[in-house]
């Protein structure tokens, strides 16, 4: 720019140049995909990407709802936020290996043995585990609080049984299915001897 200055004795003109002003901008302010400055003295504006810090969980996930998290902007202030997947839900592991390093058992086969025997262990992955036996297989079998299946009773006619674990909290189940096999002369032993066998 320039300022002009006139002597009022002698019209003499002084022209004085006036240094060019800098931008004027403003502060940050949200653009969406990234934040922007405007300058006050023209129509010049600034952008730059967001500078955004760690995400930061906001509502955690669980086995039934997603979760989200977010991060902010260092700069402008401009929140992203994304969902967090739902938790797998704990699987509650029955094996058959003592040392638990076994896979999921969802049956296994045992061979009758006479009263008292134990016809296999389920070993659990977790402490505080329970197990049931459902009402037809238990006229055959009886579980007891360490896992182990025992016979009681010969029925030939009855070939499986459920045995069901609860985790501790009950919130969680695994079930088990047991199939029963009978040697011929069990069979035998039945016809003969019927309900006097024990």
């Amino acid at each position: 720019g320039s300022k002009t200055t006139t002597c009022s004795d002698c019209d003499y003109v002084k022209v004085e140049t006036i240094a060019v002003l800098g931008h004027d901008f403003g502060a940050w302010t949200d653009n969406g995909s990234n934040h922007k400055r405007e300058c006050s003295r023209c129509d010049a504006f600034e952008t730059a990407a967001h500078s955004y810090g760690a995400w930061t969980v906001t509502k955690e996930a669980t086995t039934e709802k997603e979760g989200e998290e977010e991060h902010v902007c260092s700069v402008c202030g401009h929140k992203e936020t994304r969902s967090i997947p739902k938790l797998a839900p704990s699987v509650l592991t029955l094996s058959t290996d003592p040392n638990k390093e076994g896979k999921n058992i969802l049956a296994i086969t045992t061979t009758y043995s006479s009263r008292g025997r134990v016809a296999s262990t389920l070993f659990a992955s977790e402490e505080g585990v329970t197990y049931t036996i459902n009402a037809k297989g238990s006229k055959v079998l009886k579980v007891g609080k360490d896992g182990k299946l025992t016979f009681v009773h010969l029925r030939p006619c009855i070939k499986t049984a459920v045995i069901t674990a609860t985790s501790a909290d009950g919130k969680r189940t695994a079930t088990c299915q047991v199939t029963i096999k009978y040697k011929w002369w069990q069979y035998l032993v039945w016809l003969i001897f019927g309900c006097l066998w024990f």
